[in-house]
């Protein structure tokens, strides 16, 4: 059974600019800060035996994946299962903008987004698979579908996923149990 190791990327400019952004066409590359902060994931992970990795179709999660790997020649699978969460009409806006119409995104979709209980089933699917990878698996999302990640392992209620939202240098492991 495998292990995944669930990383958020590193910061970006949409995090420096304090956007939401979930158009991957529109794409946010990581900034100085957040390739230090790759860069010191990739320190602390240097010795794990990772064996593979995936990452959304975000510039953001595959810049930091490859900053993580390093010198390691292993292929980075892009699924779009683990995409950030869609927030329809908020797309570009400020944070403070989106905290002024959404303040419990577990129950509160912005119009043309996508529900807390879609983000929950792709990310279910993308979990079942992933029980059939072998290894140690590197994981590179964002931060709702990390939260939503490890409360789908742990068990967790929509609101305590809801508020717990990594910081980009967190590193989750997570070993699935053998059966």
């Amino acid at each position: 059974m495998p292990t995944l190791i669930l990383v958020r990327h590193a910061q970006s400019e949409k995090n420096a600019l304090n956007i939401v952004s979930h158009d991957f066409h529109k794409p946010h590359h990581l900034t100085e800060l957040g390739k230090t902060q790759a860069r010191q994931v990739g320190t602390i992970l240097k010795d794990t035996p990772i064996t593979s990795a995936v990452t959304s179709r975000y510039p953001r999660t595959q810049e930091t994946a490859k900053i993580i790997l390093g010198n390691r020649q292993i292929y980075i699978t892009i699924d779009e299962r683990i995409d950030e969460i869609h927030n329809g009409v908020l797309e570009g806006e400020t944070i403070t903008a989106y905290h002024a119409s959404i303040q419990d995104r577990a129950t509160q979709t912005p119009e043309g987004g996508e529900t807390w209980e879609e983000l929950k089933t792709r990310l279910r699917s993308f979990l079942h698979d992933a029980r059939k990878m072998e290894g140690t698996v590197l994981v590179v999302s964002h931060g709702h579908p990390i939260a939503v990640m490890r409360g789908l392992i742990g068990g967790w209620d929509d609101q305590r996923m809801e508020t717990a939202i990594p910081h980009h240098e967190d590193i989750f492991r997570y070993e699935f149990p053998d059966g």
